[in-house]
């Protein structure tokens, strides 16, 4: 009795280390591979007031959607449990299913609902198993009426419904048939499914409950959205160029066929299938560019950039920080995603070395004293002379901002000589003041 009690309690520990190893390696997955700058700024930009309020209200009313197609399940296995004991076991599942593989996290609410005494194993498995061959069903045929949909020579949206209605009907039949003959190799998991299978009423309910599930999930998205999108799209009929003939980058073509759309979508709401296409998201307000180590705007376009390394007229090596905010017209937004992909790419491969180039060139012409004395001067041609540069990138250059040049590391020459200038105007003011104290005669 005394091994088997020790052999019980060696099996709860090992399960528990089990456990805590899977959801310890699970949560480094999820923070090694999440792109958390990226999350990051896509929050940056969001309407913080809809995303929290509209996020958070679809995924309660998610997790109570959830739970009531729980309670209809357990139901046609005979269980009558209470609504609330489902919901918070359903909030500890949904969790659990973030950061475990395969959406294991399930599992915890039948566990849960088994150490409560509630029920059994058999119970809550075969339960589980309708509840996933409820998911899956539901999204092969929202998945199909999407294909059809989009394949407008051959099916109209309608046929395209009737034909997938069709099909899930005659799922359904089989999956009744299966059910009543009850094979003869069904384990009791597939014995307690079937059970609640058999329940035409309850599986209405929970594919209906499992359909306004997926829908609630879709809303919630779609209230996350919003920003201006350049729409790459892998489907649709192949289109004609309508980017003109003077433009050389790339094809654009119009919306709904297969390439880099024309028109971008506006900040709004949008249902798109991500797998038929992908969305590059294009900023059309101003936005900043900072040439500064260790600083970077809101957009963080500029988080590999760093000061401009400079060579004066008098072989001085000094540093120059600057910042350039700049405006991008969200109808030329389609011929940056064309040329360039993204504008992150824009601004590392074209736009970093371009500007570093110009102010080498202005450099070179200006000792460190005329560099730091003109900056203004400098600052002021340096906005004129680039909008051009910019503008031939689909970029509207507002404003060029030149920060104080800086010695590198170790340096001391250019702190020399700004001491030799120091004292060179305290010299020339002393000067002025004795001469005005002790004025020579006349």
């Amino acid at each position: 009795m005394a091994d088997a009690t020790v052999r019980s309690a060696r099996g709860r520990v090992l399960r528990y280390v089990v456990v805590v190893l899977v959801l310890a390696m699970s949560l480094a997955y999820v923070v090694l591979t999440f792109d958390w700058r990226a999350i990051g700024a896509a929050l940056a930009n969001a309407n913080l007031v809809l995303l929290i309020v509209g996020g958070c209200s679809t995924i309660l009313a998610y997790f109570a959607v959830r739970a009531a197609r729980w309670a209809v399940v357990l139901r046609g296995s005979g269980l009558r449990l209470p609504f609330g004991a489902l919901y918070r076991w359903s909030v500890f599942s949904q969790a659990a299913i973030i950061v475990t593989p395969f959406q294991s996290g399930e599992m915890v609410k039948i566990e849960l609902m088994r150490s409560a005494g509630l029920g059994t194993r058999i119970e809550g498995y075969g339960g589980l198993v309708v509840e996933r061959a409820a998911d899956v069903g539901v999204l092969i045929a929202i998945a199909a009426v999407a294909v059809l949909a989009n394949l407008d020579r051959l099916f109209a949206f309608a046929s395209a419904v009737w034909v997938v209605a069709a099909l899930g009907a005659v799922g359904v039949a089989v999956l009744l048939l299966v059910a009543r003959r009850r094979l003869g190799f069904l384990t009791d998991l597939a014995r307690s499914a079937s059970d609640v299978a058999r329940h035409p009423g309850v599986l209405v309910a929970v594919v209906g409950l499992t359909f306004v599930a997926w829908s609630i999930v879709a809303l919630g998205w779609l209230l996350c959205f919003r920003s201006v999108g350049v729409v790459v799209s892998y489907t649709g009929h192949d289109g004609s160029d309508v980017s003109g003939a003077e433009y050389k980058h790339g094809e654009l073509v119009k919306k709904g066929e297969r390439g880099v759309w024309n028109e971008p979508l506006l900040p709004g709401k949008y249902a798109f299938n991500t797998y038929a296409g992908k969305v590059i998201t294009v900023p059309t307000t101003n936005f900043i560019l900072k040439w500064t180590k260790g600083e970077t705007g809101f957009h963080r376009f500029d988080e590999n950039l760093s000061e401009v390394s400079l060579i004066t007229k008098d072989a001085f090596e000094p540093s120059l920080p600057l910042s350039v905010v700049v405006h991008n017209d969200y109808r030329k937004a389609p011929l940056v995603v064309q040329r360039f992909g993204d504008v992150k790419r824009l601004v590392e491969q074209t736009l970093d070395p371009m500007v570093a180039a110009y102010f080498k060139n202005i450099a070179q012409t200006r000792t460190l004293i005329q560099l730091l004395q003109e900056r203004s001067l400098i600052q002021a041609i340096s906005s004129e002379e680039m909008k051009a540069r910019f503008g031939h990138y689909n970029l509207e250059l507002e404003e060029v901002l030149i920060g104080t040049p800086t010695a590198a590391q170790g340096d001391k020459h250019i702190a020399t000589i700004l001491e030799q200038l120091r004292s060179r105007q305290i010299a020339e003011e002393q000067i002025e003041t004795y001469a005005r104290h002790d004025p020579l005669p006349v």
